[in-house]
Order: structure tokens, then C-alpha cells, then sequence
């Protein structure tokens, strides 16, 4: 038994230090993994863009979908375009806001009416426009976050 106990002992360090390593080695995996692309979303913006939406109650989904399925991918291969993020109203069903975080005014700009009216096309195809109604948009100017000093 008193052979037995040395070995144990090694055994256990050897145990616990290799899941050392691993647990060591599958933290780094994941730092690649959310590196810079999801660092992107997080860039500061120069304009947001806020657009609110009526619909019947109950469409807020397929509308979102349709929406993911067609102008999130369009608007992902501007270099200006930063992130999109999709509010439900809380109170009254049917509402949907839109925000869209874009790095510049003459990046959102850049956004031509001919490409536009493509992604309309696909995104009545899937979401028809009879359905829904745009109710406000309104720009803002970033000037700071938390913890930012305002300029």
C-alpha cells in the first residue's frame, strides 16, 4: 500500500495539470474565435439610423426575418456599415424599430437608390409591402457612450 500512495499522488498531479493545460488551451481557442470580427460590432459610430415600423400584431417575426434574410447581408458588405439590431415594442404589439449603427454619414450615404431598390424587391418577395408601414426615421449624431467624454 505505502508503494502505492507515491504513485497516486503523481498520478494526480499529472492529472490536474494537464486539465491545466487544456482548460489553458481551450481558453485561447476561444480569444481567436472572438477576436476582431466580433470586436467589429463594438467600433464607435458617427451615425445612427432609426427606423420604426407598423405592422399587424403578430408579423413583428417574419418581418425581422425577412429583414435578416435581405438587407443585413446587403448592408454587411459596406465597410461603413456597423451593426443592426432589431427592438420589438414592449407596449404595442405590431412595432418594430430598426437601428442601424453606421461608422459615417457619407458611408450610409454611399448606399446607392439603385441597390436599394433590389433589396426592396427581394425583401417584398419574402415580406410584401402592403404589410407593413415605415412610421419614423430619424439620424442621430454619436457623441459618446458610457464612460465617454462628450465633445
Amino acid at each position: 500500500m505505502r508503494r502505492f500512495v507515491p504513485v497516486l499522488i503523481w498520478m494526480w498531479t499529472v492529472g490536474i495539470c494537464l486539465s491545466l493545460l487544456l482548460s489553458c488551451a481551450n481558453r485561447e481557442k476561444k480569444k481567436a474565435t472572438n477576436g476582431p470580427k466580433t470586436m467589429e460590432k463594438y467600433r464607435k459610430p458617427g451615425v445612427i439610423e432609426s427606423l420604426e415600423f407598423h405592422m399587424t400584431p403578430g408579423e413583428e417575426d417574419g418581418f425581422i426575418l425577412a429583414d435578416k434574410k435581405t438587407w443585413l447581408p446587403f448592408l454587411q458588405t459596406y465597410p461603413a456599415f456597423i451593426r443592426k439590431e432589431y427592438w420589438k415594442d414592449c407596449k404595442k404589439q405590431g412595432v418594430v424599430r430598426i437601428v442601424i449603427y453606421w461608422e459615417s454619414l457619407s458611408g450610409w450615404k454611399s448606399v446607392t437608390d439603385v441597390e436599394q431598390q433590389k433589396v426592396y424587391d427581394n425583401f417584398h418577395k419574402l415580406f410584401p409591402k402592403e404589410n407593413y408601414e415605415l412610421r419614423s426615421s430619424t439620424q442621430y449624431k454619436y457623441v459618446g457612450g458610457y464612460g465617454e467624454t462628450i465633445k
